[in-house]
């Protein structure tokens, strides 16, 4: 009745379910509310003698700013790649449905669904193995990209844009509710820091071909064989860069006077205790075998450096 989301002019992906859940319309096909509301704004005969004398109409059309169907935000609270300075977590691209943390729970099972299934699904025989290595470079790519919008909730603040006296009018900044902090920093522990968050197997890895055409613009292919271990890094080391920067970790901190009760705040103890715990979990308790594989390895020497330099560089 009113399409997948809000406006045509969102950032739309595919709407793909899992196996086994109810499919919707794949792709946005209608105009949506918040489209039908920028319309009126802008369009709507309104009766008056001067621009002046619209102003009252046009006031009371803006004033449905905190209607949920017209909820929306610009470039700058998308921002580019949940940069700290972007505060919104609900202000992203590539993203559906009203509750995006759900939404990047569902793009990482979905990733896991195919890397379990990408070799029965689009090996053919006679045909290489590059379409394995654009389907699992893809499905990596969007767990990457979803777990780093996670991370913006993780002294996240929602931003509105009531005014004064407008209908449910809301102030404009609001703390991200601690429970939702917390699910998505247990969302980051089980998907990026866990001993189990990355398990491919050997065959797998060992398919994935690159494509061997070069073209005008590009003569360099980079390595042949797959750099996973550079991928995951780098996809661990963008999340950890974010939480540990000081503008987030300020955030959080102001956070605790922006609360009616302190205590119930999301602490910068809770940030810190949880990732160390995730990250080192594989070397507790003491006397644990330390026989840790590469990958956690170079996230434990990654997360090591953050907190060395926190303790010694201004």
């Amino acid at each position: 009745r009113k399409g997948l989301t809000s406006s045509v002019m969102d950032y739309n992906p595919a709407n793909v379910a899992r196996k086994g859940q109810p499919q919707g319309e794949y792709f946005h096909s209608t105009i949506g509310p918040y489209d039908y509301w920028a319309i009126e704004y802008a369009y709507k005969s309104i009766q008056a003698a001067t621009p002046e004398d619209e102003l009252a109409e046009l006031k009371k059309i803006a004033s449905r700013v905190a209607d949920p169907e017209l909820a929306y935000g610009t470039d700058e609270d998308a921002g580019f790649s949940a940069q700290p300075l972007d505060m919104d977590p609900t202000a992203n691209r590539w993203d559906l449905g009203d509750d995006p943390l759900k939404y990047c729970e569902h793009r990482v099972a979905l990733a896991r669904e195919i890397f379990e299934n990408v070799e029965k699904k689009l090996e053919k025989p006679g045909e290489g193995y590059q379409v394995l290595r654009r389907s699992f470079n893809r499905a990596l790519s969007w767990t990457g990209y979803e777990l780093s919008i996670t991370s913006k909730y993780i002294g996240g603040t929602y931003h509105y844009r009531d005014h004064v006296g407008d209908p449910g009018g809301r102030v404009p900044f609001q703390p991200v509710p601690t429970a939702r902090q917390k699910e998505a920093l247990k969302l980051l522990r089980a998907n990026l820091f866990s001993p189990q968050a990355f398990q491919f197997s050997p065959q797998l890895l060992n398919k994935l071909a690159v494509e061997r055409f070069t073209n005008w613009r590009n003569f360099s292919l980079g390595r042949f064989d797959y750099p996973i271990h550079a991928y995951i890094l780098g996809m661990q080391t963008s999340v950890l860069n974010r939480l540990y920067h000081p503008v987030v970790m300020s955030r959080i901190l102001d956070s605790e006077v922006k609360f009616t009760k302190p205590s119930e705040a999301f602490s910068l103890g809770e940030l810190f205790d949880g990732i160390q715990d995730a990250i080192w979990a594989d070397t507790r308790p003491v006397g644990a075998s330390l026989d840790l594989n590469s990958y956690r390895r170079s996230l434990q020497r990654e997360h090591l450096k953050k907190l060395v330099t926190i303790a010694l560089r201004p």
